[in-house]
C-alpha cells in the first residue's frame, strides 16, 4: 500500500507502476491536492503507455483512447471527483481524443497507438512539469508513419 508518508508528490509517484498503484496513492492522500493532481496526470501517462499493443490497427489505436477513458473514470472516482483532479484527467483525455479525430483520414490513415500514448505523456507533462522526464521516454518511439 502506498502511504502518505512521502510528502513530496514526485517521490511518491516513484512507487507507482500501475494505474491501481496510482488510485491507491490518490485514495490515501485525499487531503493533499498536489499529490492527487500529479498522481492523476501520472496515472493517465501510465495507462497510455500500458495500453500500447504490438500492432498498429485502428482498433489498437482506439484501444489506447478507451483505456485512457477508463483510467480517467477510476482516477476521478478515487479523488472523489474533485475538480482539480478531474480537470487534469479531462485535459489529457480530450487532447488524445482530439488528436485521434484530427489525424484520422477515413479508413486509411490514423495515429498509431504509440503516438497516442506520446500525446497522453506530453499532456501529462504540461499538467505538471516534473513529469516531463517520464514523458520524454515516449519521444523516440517509432511512428506507424515512418
Amino acid at each position: 500500500m502506498i502511504t502518505s508518508k512521502k510528502t513530496d508528490a514526485f517521490s511518491a509517484l516513484g512507487d507507482c507502476i500501475s494505474l491501481g498503484d496510482v488510485v491507491k496513492l490518490i485514495a490515501s492522500n485525499r487531503s493533499n491536492p498536489t499529490i492527487r493532481k500529479m498522481a492523476g496526470a501520472y496515472g493517465m501517462l501510465l495507462q497510455g503507455s500500458h495500453s500500447i499493443r504490438s500492432t498498429r490497427s485502428f482498433d489498437d489505436s482506439r484501444y489506447v483512447v478507451d483505456q485512457l477513458a477508463r483510467a480517467k473514470a477510476e482516477i476521478d472516482i478515487a479523488a472523489w471527483h474533485s475538480p482539480d483532479v478531474a480537470e487534469v484527467t479531462a485535459k489529457i483525455l480530450a487532447g488524445v481524443q482530439a488528436f485521434l479525430d484530427q489525424e484520422t483520414i477515413g479508413s486509411t490513415e490514423w495515429p498509431a497507438p504509440d503516438e497516442l500514448a506520446t500525446i497522453a505523456a506530453n499532456m501529462a507533462s504540461e499538467c505538471d512539469a516534473r513529469l516531463s522526464g517520464a514523458a520524454a521516454m515516449f519521444k523516440n518511439l517509432p511512428s506507424a508513419r515512418d
